[in-house]
């Protein structure tokens, strides 16, 4: 039932930019908010799956999760594409910032799950990116200005 509900989200979302001819930013901005949340709990679904063995629910609950995860991501380049009016500059524009916000919120939506501080880093992941976590808010900032300039 709740993916039934994210998946509606997501196409109610888009709607509303293929209907307006001024392009608004909004669908993107929306689905770049929510497709990291959507999979940093899909995340932790396999996490806890993992972690507590096959349990049917944590199981049912990945897969569930995952689906909308596909659903969320394929809405994000649709919204890219219908903003940006094909324009590859502005496409650019929009990937950076869906990227930067991705890096960001899907970190932090998984560490709040985890019950860890907002901005934790992992000394365990073998992640090459916890090397450079450092950099996350200051290129979410560049990536903001470039969008908006």
């Amino acid at each position: 039932m709740k993916t039934i509900f994210i998946v509606l989200l997501c196409v109610s979302c888009i709607r509303p930019q293929i209907q307006d001819t001024s392009k608004s930013p909004l669908p993107h901005i929306a689905l770049s908010i929510v497709f990291p949340i959507i999979s940093s709990i899909a995340e932790y679904r396999n996490y806890r799956w993992g972690l507590y063995g096959n349990r049917q629910t944590d199981s049912q609950a990945w897969h569930d999760w995952q689906l909308a995860e596909r659903i969320a991501g394929i809405s994000v380049g649709v919204t890219i594409a219908l903003h940006s009016d094909f324009d590859i500059i502005q496409m650019l524009k929009d990937l950076l910032l869906s990227g930067a916000m991705f890096w960001n919120i899907y970190d932090a939506s998984l560490n709040i799950q985890k019950n860890k501080p907002f901005f934790h880093s992992s000394a365990t992941s073998g992640s090459r990116m916890e090397g450079i976590s450092f950099l996350k808010i200051p290129t979410f900032i560049i990536a903001l200005l470039i969008y908006i300039n």
